[in-house]
């Protein structure tokens, strides 16, 4: 299907590529006038003067044109594929932006690249075939929704310096999934730091089962020695207009997911430590965290109250869990015991009167009674501390209490608690956002997208 033609594009085209020829005519007609001793020296110099002129703007032109981004690749022998490689390595840059401000970057301290068609074109033949004119939108999403919460609050905090009311408006009724104030762009592996790629002229193969793939890439740029040749004989500008003109439009979307933390820290969440002998540590850097986090733990006062609720559970859990322990022991002694007399059908405790293992299968039955009192004290006492911060922390609260065996957890209207088998040598005690621990797999991420996109269809999904 032929795309639209530029008129105006075309108009351009021509007088720019006429304007060319008539002067580079004039001046052949000069040398040879010259040569027979006829032509005057003014009117060749103003020849000359024109051709330069007009080469230039040619030239100027040219440099602009999708043509030409192709043409190029026969100098400097880069392929299509070794874009995608440069592509999938690119990593992600955004930038708030506000009326009367200086653009303000936004931490991505970790990524990973998700773009898909890299890799459908690197397995398979695609469907459409021909000469294509793709662009390559891109599109970023958030880690999870902790990460989309951050870097919404991240916008609003903005927006509140900003001097323009109407553009302060704007930016604080937007939704997360809007790029309104945001800057996407993308840093190549040679340092250049630059917006989305510019649109360029493939060729698409069509499916061939009888043809090899790594010989023979799906896409690729169109002919770049037969256009460099074109270009070079002033046919450049005309080129561009017709093969934009027969070109299929598709869009190669660049999608990267961004992480505001580096490693195996989520956003949302604050990890704790607490050692046999009762010390409390947060995990990670203390002020990096408070950064991160500001966008549900917003000042110092409730960074305080957080500290101090995890300082008063984890003495708690750690006293249930020695009792547990004890209650453990005793049992496993009294049902050895219950066994050993049972099997030699003779009293425990010589000298007695009564028989007492009818005493012994009680008290490890209360032992084992007295171990579940234990956990379910501790997930009581968890959940009550998870409440006490929902009331206090926006978007809920939840703790998660881990050890080295499974977990029981429980939901409270707006905290969650999961508290473990009191068993191991530490607690690990994390506190985040309801949603964040629990996760939202009805809410989908929002996707950000730069602002100059087409509505084209997808080439692979």
């Amino acid at each position: 299907m032929l795309g639209q033609l530029n008129c105006c594009l075309l108009l351009r085209s021509i007088v720019i590529t006429a304007l060319t020829f008539y002067s580079a005519s004039r001046v052949v007609r000069g040398l040879a006038a010259r040569s027979a001793q006829r032509a005057a020296w003014q009117d060749a110099a103003l020849d000359a003067t024109l051709c330069f002129a007009s080469i230039a703007l040619y030239w100027y032109e040219l440099c602009r044109r999708r043509v030409w981004a192709s043409a190029r690749c026969a100098l400097v022998g880069k392929s299509f594929a070794t874009m995608m490689d440069d592509l999938r390595n690119a990593a992600p840059l955004i930038d708030l932006e506000s009326p009367g401000l200086s653009p303000v970057p936004y931490t991505v301290a970790e990524w990973k690249d998700e773009t898909s068609w890299v890799e459908a074109n690197a397995r398979c033949r695609l469907k459409q075939e021909g000469l294509l004119l793709a662009s390559f939108p891109l599109e970023f999403v958030p880690g999870d929704h902790a990460e989309a919460e951050a870097l919404n609050f991240a916008k609003s905090q903005l927006a509140e310096k900003s001097l323009d009311a109407p553009a302060q408006t704007a930016l604080l009724g937007n939704s997360t999934a809007s790029t309104e104030g945001l800057r996407l762009r993308l840093r190549w592996p040679g340092g250049l730091e630059t917006e989305a790629p510019e649109s360029q002229l493939l060729f698409a193969q069509g499916m061939s089962s009888q043809v090899s793939v790594d010989a023979n890439p799906a896409v690729d740029h169109f002919c770049p020695c037969a256009l460099m040749l074109c270009s070079c004989c002033l046919l450049g500008l005309l080129l561009d207009v017709c093969l934009l003109a027969c070109a299929q439009p598709v869009e190669f979307p660049i999608r990267k997911r961004f992480y505001t933390l580096q490693g195996s820290d989520r956003l949302g969440v604050l990890r704790f430590s607490c050692s046999p002998s009762g010390n409390v540590e947060i995990e990670g850097m203390p002020d990096e965290l408070k950064t991160a986090n500001r966008f549900w733990i917003q000042d110092e006062e409730r960074w305080t109250l957080v500290h101090k609720e995890v300082l008063g559970l984890a003495p708690v859990l750690l006293g249930l869990l020695w009792l547990r322990r004890i209650c453990l022991a005793i049992a496993l002694f009294l049902a050895a015991s219950f066994v050993a007399g049972f099997a030699s059908n003779s009293r425990l405790f010589g000298g007695g009167s009564a028989h007492p293992m009818p005493l012994t299968a009680a008290g490890a039955v209360c032992c084992l009674v007295g171990t579940w009192i234990a956990d379910r004290a501790s997930e009581c006492r968890t959940r009550a501390s998870a409440e006490s911060l929902a009331r206090e922390l926006p978007g809920g609260a939840s703790i998660n209490v881990s050890w080295s065996s499974s977990s029981v957890s429980g939901n409270g209207e707006n905290a969650a608690c999961s508290c473990p088998s009191l068993s191991g040598d530490s607690i690990r005690i994390e506190v985040g956002q309801r949603t964040v621990i629990e996760g939202s797999p009805a809410r989908e991420l929002p996707v950000l997208k730069n602002a100059k996109v087409s509505s084209m269809p997808l080439m692979c999904k």
